[in-house]
């Protein structure tokens, strides 16, 4: 990261965002307004398994909120069961947070001196999935970067219940899924920002549908970017997190 000078010391603390647990990354950095990174964690991980990734994106200038999504962490965590069963929390918390975006959001401005202007998505896996979600059905989320994730849903999901038997989503619920599927809404999107970075060997949550996201979405949108990890599996790496950093830097030095 030999181009991003900024090394901010962070403080940590935790808050809770009505009824949401969060922890809250705070650099130390002389602004009333804040840019603002939301983190995803993913399936059975929690907000406090993120930690390291909070400090690093913070150190850089942003303020940054990691929530425990629902069935996860201080929400009635679901770690202790078989884990060939936490498949069936998997959409559950991704729409959970979808519908409490907003709270979580108006939150960030309103009481942590959240920039309503430069409010970021990412998150790692379900987190990805979680973020692409969020950012498409919130016009106050500038861009999205989903680590390892999908914009792409019905396809992901279909080969999600290939490699793991993701089979104990609800009639209802995966009614939402296809309804909510962020390909189905260009017109969200299509003049934003995203940036997807995905392991090219990923065998948890296959490339192939961000591919086709990518490919469908690249002549209709100006700002969007996708970066493959050459034989990385379902990681986050050191390079992703500065390409991440990298984005939100140009897309503010630019004035994008």
């Amino acid at each position: 990261m030999s181009d991003l000078i900024e090394n901010y010391i962070v403080k940590e603390e935790k808050i809770n965002i009505e009824g949401i647990p969060c922890l809250r990354y705070i650099p130390e950095i002389k602004q009333d307004k804040l840019e603002t990174i939301i983190f995803y964690h993913g399936l059975g991980s929690d907000k406090e398994s993120q930690r390291i990734r909070g400090y690093i994106l913070s150190s850089f200038g942003y303020q940054v909120i990691v929530p425990d999504a629902k069935h996860h962490g201080e929400r009635d965590a679901k770690f202790t069961e078989d884990p060939l069963q936490l498949s069936r929390y998997f959409w559950q918390a991704i729409l959970q947070s979808i519908d409490e975006s907003e709270i979580l959001i108006d939150n960030i401005i309103e009481k942590y001196n959240g920039d309503r202007d430069n409010i970021f998505v990412t998150g790692h896996s379900m987190g990805g999935f979680t973020s692409a979600g969020v950012f498409t059905h919130n016009e106050k989320i500038r861009g999205a970067a989903p680590l390892n994730g999908s914009f792409n849903w019905k396809v992901s999901n279909n080969s999600l219940r290939e490699v793991h038997g993701h089979r104990d989503i609800e009639i209802e619920e995966e009614k939402t899924v296809d309804i909510l599927d962020p390909i189905l809404h260009k017109n969200k999107i299509k003049d934003r920002h995203i940036l997807i970075l995905h392991g090219e060997k990923d065998t948890e949550v296959d490339i192939e549908p961000q591919r086709l996201f990518y490919r469908e979405m690249k002549d209709q949108m100006e700002n969007l970017n996708m970066i493959e990890y050459e034989d990385l599996g379902h990681f986050v790496t050191t390079n992703m997190m500065e390409d991440l950093i990298k984005w939100i830097k140009d897309l503010n030095n630019n004035g994008y």
